[in-house]
């Protein structure tokens, strides 16, 4: 498609691709990311164009009665329509930075960006969080000098950091809290043990924020390991230390 010079074929193999992309398959998200990509290099617009398109039809719950009020018979659940919006998220992502740098620098913060913003709050399926931050990742690369190549005052920069962030704390306490359940399943020395070896070479980090973060994340684990311990299972640990 990215040589192609003919419109209607673009449009029709965009059609092609949306039509037939398996919404629940990360690989066939990530391969049609790509090829929109590589079409965005020549034919920015349409692509652009079809994204903002899918956004209205697809990421959007239909009702097939008046007003709403009737039950919705489309068979699109909203787990679906997640789906379709964690691949819609990571196609931004792609086409940002594959599009010609001369190009996407004015569109960036009109489109794709006015586009993507909305999706960073009430995230309701880890798929989308996870292709946001993808997305985020590949949109940072192609707005780095050595690929635009030219001077950008990229104005909505503190706020996709505040995005960033607020997503990574939320991934962090997801996994504390996973960390808690499976200590919660086995509340003995040897339970404690395999969950703390894996946070030995966090604590050995050389960056600063990553062995806080572990340390953090082990006092939760003791407090927890504490509150949730057996007389018997304590008095079995005192006389191992014995």
């Amino acid at each position: 498609m990215r040589k192609s010079t003919k419109k209607d074929f673009v449009n029709k193999s965009l059609n092609l691709i949306f039509q037939n992309i398996n919404h629940s398959s990360q690989t066939e998200r990530e391969g049609c990311s790509i090829s929109l990509g590589f079409t965005a290099a020549s034919h920015l617009q349409i692509v652009l164009s079809k994204l903002e398109s899918v956004a209205k039809t697809d990421m959007v719950k239909k009702s097939s009665g008046l007003m709403g009020f009737v039950k919705d018979k489309t068979g699109q659940t909203d787990a679906a329509i997640e789906k379709v919006k964690a691949t819609v998220m990571l196609f931004y992502g792609f086409v940002t930075l594959y599009a010609p740098p001369e190009l996407i620098v004015s569109r960036v913060e009109a489109t794709i960006l006015r586009s993507i913003n909305p999706h960073f709050s009430n995230i309701k399926d880890p798929t989308v969080k996870q292709n946001l931050i993808r997305a985020t990742e590949l949109i940072g690369k192609a707005l780095h000098p050595d690929h635009i190549r030219q001077s950008y005052n990229f104005s909505n920069c503190s706020d996709l950091v505040n995005h960033m962030q607020v997503l990574l704390e939320a991934t962090l306490e997801a996994l504390d809290d996973l960390l808690l359940q499976i200590l919660l399943k086995n509340v003995t020395t040897t339970g404690f043990e395999a969950i703390y070896k894996h946070l030995i070479p966090w604590m050995l980090a050389e960056l600063d924020y990553q062995r806080q973060r572990s340390l953090k994340t082990l006092l939760s684990l003791l407090s927890c390991f504490k509150e949730n311990l057996s007389p018997m299972v304590r008095w079995s640990s005192v006389c191992w230390v014995k």
